[in-house]
């Protein structure tokens, strides 16, 4: 016979005989689904498990807060780490004396804090939400992570930071390609590396797009591996928000001794590949520089899909003290 469900009776359990509930272990099933469903409640809940989020942590725990009033949405899966390093250490060729893996550099090492690794935030009562924030209801005071769990919260701490600018956005083609990266995560990184490590020894060529701090520090760690590697930006000269031309020629200088050049006033048009993979990028000026891996650093945009119940102005939230 079969067996009549109330509508909140979870829906795999739904339409099984007596005998087929019984195999289905349904008290389980009945637990995990309302388990999901129980909110999970915060004094303080940080939005955003990154580098800003585990130094909050750290005042957090120095002022006194108690365990279980602190939470962390993260949707990455990872601790909290020092995001600088993914684009200095964490890309030394294997011959380097220090290639920053983690846990080796999770916060709060970059302050000179002791490394927070799980049994850190476990001692402190410091709860870790994995996955993404999908929506906010500051009227409620409640974050929705996923499909269904919700956290409460007394006071909310927005720490998405931002993801890497896309060139696509501008009608650049090809930045799906693979060995076409843009280092924004841990994850990013490392396939760079893996990327790395698959070239022939002394074949590689690169292309890095754009002369920011990502472009420069990609630029300094791929030569350190023997890639053939070329700088693409539009402006006259390195770091053009930081540095005049007198010292972005100093730089550039530095970086040329090293065998890097150096395409000044030129702007990638699309990345070519074939069979899906990168093969070089042609330029606005119609040069082609062949290639087989890319770093794209232009930029970043906030995070903040998340949250459209803010008032944004002036490219960010309007607040109110």
């Amino acid at each position: 016979s079969r067996v009549c469900f109330p509508p909140l009776f979870p829906a795999c359990c739904r339409g099984r005989s007596s005998e087929g509930l019984r195999a289905h272990r349904v008290e389980q099933c009945m637990f995990r689904c309302c388990a999901r469903r129980m909110p999970l409640n915060f004094e303080y809940l940080i939005v955003g498990g990154g580098n800003a989020a585990g130094y909050a942590c750290r005042e957090f725990v120095a002022q006194g807060v108690g365990a279980g009033r602190v939470g962390v949405i993260m949707a990455e899966p990872v601790l909290p780490y020092e995001r600088p390093a993914l684009t200095k250490a964490y890309l030394h060729p294997p011959t380097a004396k220090v290639r920053a893996r983690l846990p080796g550099f999770h916060t709060c090492v970059g302050g000179g804090g002791e490394r927070q690794l799980k049994e850190w935030y476990e001692e402190h009562g410091i709860e870790l939400v994995k996955g993404k924030a999908m929506s906010v209801d500051f009227k409620s005071k409640c974050v929705t992570v996923g499909d269904d769990q919700q956290c409460t919260y007394g006071k909310l701490i927005l720490a998405t930071g931002c993801s890497a600018l896309r060139v696509s956005k501008f009608g650049v083609k090809g930045d799906d390609l693979a060995n076409v990266f843009y280092i924004r995560e841990e994850s990013d990184a490392a396939a760079l590396v893996q990327a790395l490590e698959a070239l022939p020894e002394g074949k590689g060529q690169a292309v890095i797009v754009g002369g920011g701090y990502i472009g420069l520090e990609c630029a300094a760690a791929l030569v350190g591996w023997g890639i053939d590697t070329t700088m693409v930006l539009p402006e006259a000269n390195v770091m053009p928000r930081l540095f005049n031309a007198e010292l972005g020629k100093w730089m550039e200088d530095q970086y040329m001794a090293r065998g890097i050049k150096i395409a000044k006033g030129e702007i990638a048009a699309e990345f070519i590949g074939t069979d899906g993979v990168l093969s070089g990028v042609t330029l606005k000026s119609g040069q082609s520089l062949p290639c087989n891996i890319s770093v794209v650093g232009v930029g970043s945009t906030p995070n903040v899909d998340y949250c459209q119940g803010l008032k944004m102005d002036l490219g960010g939230f309007a607040v109110d003290k």
